[in-house]
């Protein structure tokens, strides 16, 4: 889980390497108590790239600050199906009260690749 986090002064570059190496098409930036800030797709890169930002670049001009997330202990399987298909999500960050991040939700556990 750990391996999808990213803190918010990384580079476009770093952020590029971090979702090759896991193979995920999105990352979850944290501060460094690992509270949810927000999550930075490849999708957001590639428009970053495409606008002429340089991959030097740090990412906190580039990732969603509003993102989607469930509390811990208070959604049910059911909806977080729901947010993944309705929404085109590929992970969901479970925070605690704190926005600490204590689990993520992966749309290949329900649905496969």
């Amino acid at each position: 889980m750990k391996d999808l986090f990213i803190t918010k002064n990384k580079s476009i570059k770093q952020a590029l390497r971090q979702i090759s190496k896991t193979g995920k098409k999105c990352l979850i930036v944290v501060d460094r108590k690992n509270k949810l800030l927000g999550t930075l797709s490849d999708g957001d890169i590639r428009k970053t790239i495409v606008k002429g930002k340089n991959l030097d670049n740090s990412i906190d001009d580039v990732f969603f600050k509003n993102p989607i997330f469930l509390t811990s202990g208070k959604f049910f399987e059911k909806e977080a199906k729901e947010l993944l298909v309705n929404k085109r999500l590929d992970i969901i960050p479970v925070i605690d009260h704190s926005k600490k991040i204590v689990d993520v939700i992966y749309f290949e556990k329900y649905f496969g690749n």
